[in-house]
């Protein structure tokens, strides 16, 4: 009897040991499952890295939204903090570059540029119409965020976004980019935009004034040639008559003459030849005053030719000055805007071929900003 209570205690035991072994095994498992999952969600986002010198991988993306919608990543990319302080390229000139890791999303082509066929992408200056904000939160990505505003699209609207370029960053150890940086960063981006903007407005207004100088000094030009060609016809017109009229004071001159001579060998036919006399004395009065009008008409005339002469020459000079002003201003506007030369071109085919100052701002004013 002894011997069944003792195998019994012994089974009670076994039981006891083999449940206790198998709970801790599930309980093993789950933790082993939940430092895999813990694992896998901290290796599927990526932080970014680098520094000021190498340049900064901002692999949490530049995200961008319109109006009040949600944030949507659409690209990733590196940039080198070194470039902002002395650009050296043009396209580091015009703007804030990246190299990025695959080509932007559909509402980042509309405000950032492509540098030939290569990966890098730049936001150009010009467009920023609102200053980047640097924001240092905890435990996350600190970010530069800004606001664009497109140029004219096919619709002839511009369109604004905001822009947020998450900054690589560390949980534990030290910082990728310390906030001495980050508003460094942003002081430059903000002061290459406030000048580029400046020059291109600079540009624009400069068009303006020497597209109305041409066209305006085109007509008065045209019509200064018109009347050069009417005073020339008018000239030329009193030159003939005043050598008919020499013409007719000549032949008074000899009919006066032999009257004389027959008044003084004919004394009876006195009071006739007096009278006949007179009539050719009041004829020569006649074309003698006609020859004088006629002679200050044409010293008028000459003097009129002279001044047209010196206002179209003027004319020409103020066309000629303004046309290569207006060109100089559409190269350094080229050059600013590159990815604009439609409407470029189509302004400068505005002034100078269709000469109009209205079609021609419309055109410029595609150009933001």
């Amino acid at each position: 009897m002894k011997f069944v209570y003792v195998l019994l205690f012994a089974t009670i035991l076994t039981i006891a040991y083999a449940t206790d072994i198998l709970r801790t095994d599930k309980s093993e498992k789950r933790k082993l499952k939940s430092k895999s999952k813990s694992k896998s969600k901290a290796q599927t986002r990526e932080n970014g890295s680098g520094s000021w010198d190498t340049g900064y991988n901002c692999a949490g993306g530049i995200l961008i939204r319109k109006g009040k919608e949600e944030y949507k990543m659409e690209g990733q990319g590196t940039f080198y903090a070194k470039k902002l302080e002395i650009p050296v390229t043009p396209s580091e000139q015009l703007g804030f570059c990246f190299k990025m890791k695959q080509s932007p999303g559909t509402n980042l082509k509309k405000i950032m540029v492509q540098t030939g066929n290569t990966d890098e992408w730049c936001f150009p200056y010009r467009l920023l119409s609102g200053d980047y904000e640097y924001t240092n939160p905890r435990f996350d990505f600190k970010t530069l965020n800004g606001r664009y505003t497109t140029d004219n699209n096919q619709s002839g609207v511009k369109e604004t976004f905001d822009v947020k370029i998450n900054l690589p960053y560390t949980t534990f150890g030290l910082w990728l980019i310390n906030d001495e940086e980050g508003g460094k960063i942003r002081d430059l981006l903000n002061k290459r935009s406030t000048y580029r903007r400046h020059v291109v407005q600079g540009i624009k207004i400069e068009s303006a004034k020497q597209g109305s100088i041409y066209v305006t000094s085109t007509k008065m030009y045209d019509e200064t040639v018109q009347q050069a060609g009417k005073t020339s016809t008018a000239k030329t017109d009193a030159e003939n008559d005043i050598k008919r009229l020499t013409t007719e004071l000549s032949a008074c001159t000899t009919d006066l003459s032999n009257d004389d001579l027959e008044i003084a060998s004919i004394k009876s036919q006195i009071s006739k030849l007096e009278i006949n006399r007179g009539d050719i004395v009041r004829k020569l009065e006649h074309f003698a005053n006609s020859k004088l009008q006629t002679q200050k008409t044409l010293t008028t005339l000459t003097d009129s030719a002279g001044n047209a002469d010196k206002a179209k020459a003027d004319l020409k000079k103020a066309v000629d000055s303004s046309t290569l002003e207006i060109n100089a201003q559409f190269a350094l506007l080229m050059n600013e805007a590159p990815t604009r030369d439609t409407d470029i071109v189509a302004a400068k085919s505005k002034v100078f071929t269709e000469g109009s100052v209205s079609g021609f701002q419309t055109s410029l004013n595609k150009v933001y900003p």
